[in-house]
């Protein structure tokens, strides 16, 4: 299968990968994890078992976690289709209004959503761009330091590469990132890779790797928008490829019509419930037999 956003090992692009059904061994240690919470790792434990390669290469921890989160959701859905499972999910949304909507399966209808019906975009460029988020003049990041008015940093333009399995299972992993917009954050800030502005920090300038030091030096800070739909632009422009889950929902208390993101996430639970339960039991017909003393059957 095509992966919707390719991704870079030892020089080269892996945009193919060749699925499998995997074994009851696997499935257990992916329920397991996300039964612990963990399902970034259990996502990382399904590619693993279920799959043949990746590219030229067999799938293993170092390869699999550098997958991009958009290309691992639906490699991880064509992995669970090999056990014939519905692909739809029970999905709970909120209208401005603050009106809950549940699209679930009832004995009256069934309103899930369907993850086959959502589209998929792939990136068919030769190359892996980056991501390029640019800051109106009223709008733009500046960093202070030391807690005084001094102007250190200026931000117009910010760049960021894919996030991966790898940073999300690294927030997961992070008893302290409690706060899930903080969380979120972290992964924005460990896939920042470069930005455009000024700086007038003496120990920045005098650095060999002048991001990673304002990252250690300012962390967060760069990441401090004056705009909320700058940073939600950030979410959206880094999942560019793959499921495109914006969906049209219909309030079922005032009627509103909204948009909102089908959580691919509620289907991993759901698949791993259907298929670690037990198949349905068979019951046997046929002619009745005995035993005799000696312990031979009878017809």
């Amino acid at each position: 299968m095509k992966l919707p956003r390719g991704f870079e090992i030892e020089g080269q692009i892996i945009r193919e990968a060749e699925i499998k059904k995997p074994d009851a061994d696997t499935i257990l240690r992916v329920v397991e994890k996300a039964q612990a919470g963990k399902i970034y790792s259990g996502m990382m434990d399904l590619i693993i078992g279920g799959t043949e390669s990746l590219g030229s290469f067999e799938p293993d921890i170092s390869i699999v976690k550098k997958i991009p989160l958009v290309s691992a959701e639906v490699l991880c859905t064509e992995i669970f289709k090999q056990y014939a499972i519905s692909t739809k999910v029970e999905n709970l949304y909120v209208c401005p209004f603050g009106h809950r909507t549940l699209h679930e399966l009832t004995k009256e209808e069934d309103t899930r959503d369907d993850l086959s019906k959502l589209k998929i975009k792939y990136d068919s460029g030769d190359s892996l761009s980056p991501y390029q988020i640019d800051l109106d003049s009223t709008n733009e990041i500046v960093v202070t330091s030391d807690g005084s008015d001094h102007e250190a940093v200026r931000i117009r333009s910010l760049i960021f590469r894919d996030p991966t399995l790898e940073d999300f299972i690294s927030i997961q992993n992070d008893s302290t990132q409690k706060n899930p917009l903080r969380a979120l954050k972290k992964v924005y800030l460990n896939c920042l890779i470069d930005l455009d502005g000024d700086v007038d920090d003496e120990q920045v300038h005098g650095s060999e790797d002048m991001i990673e030091t304002l990252k250690n030096r300012y962390s967060y800070e760069l990441l401090a928008f004056p705009d909320i739909r700058d940073l939600n632009k950030v979410s959206y422009l880094l999942r560019t490829y793959g499921y495109q889950n914006e969906i049209e929902v219909v309030c079922g208390d005032c009627g509103k019509v909204f948009e909102d993101r089908v959580e691919w996430t509620g289907f991993f639970a759901y698949a791993l419930r259907s298929v670690s339960k037990p198949t349905e039991k068979k019951v046997l017909s046929g002619r009745k037999q005995t035993t005799n003393s000696k312990g031979s059957h009878k017809p």
